[in-house]
């Protein structure tokens, strides 16, 4: 971009902008570029966070709730299933014992 703010067209884009460019063409040229320095480059998570964040009380969310990594939230979710198979498949007694709410055909 700066190369273009310096109206120093490439090669490549010589068919597309013309060769000398106006004034007004340079400064929203200087424009965009100093604009394009400021932007984030983020993933579709990232991107979702923000906004979700920002609005925690539209979205009702925990303002203090943060997101996890990989590794925190395999731990999680590894831990809510360890304690989730406990709870339907162990007996009082320690030993296992039959599914509360069996899935037909897994009998």
């Amino acid at each position: 971009m700066s190369v273009l703010a310096a109206n120093d067209v490439p090669v490549a884009l010589g068919s597309a902008l013309p060769v000398d460019l106006s004034e007004k063409q340079s400064g929203d040229i200087a424009w965009a570029d100093a604009a394009l320095a400021e932007a984030t480059c983020s993933t579709i998570r990232g991107f979702c966070h923000r906004p979700i964040t920002s609005y925690p009380v539209e979205t009702d969310i925990d303002p203090g709730a943060s997101v996890t990594d990989r590794d925190q939230a395999e731990f999680a979710f590894g831990r809510f299933v360890d304690d989730w198979m406990r709870e339907e498949f162990v007996g009082e007694e320690g030993g296992v014992r039959g599914c509360r709410h069996p899935v037909e055909g897994l009998r």
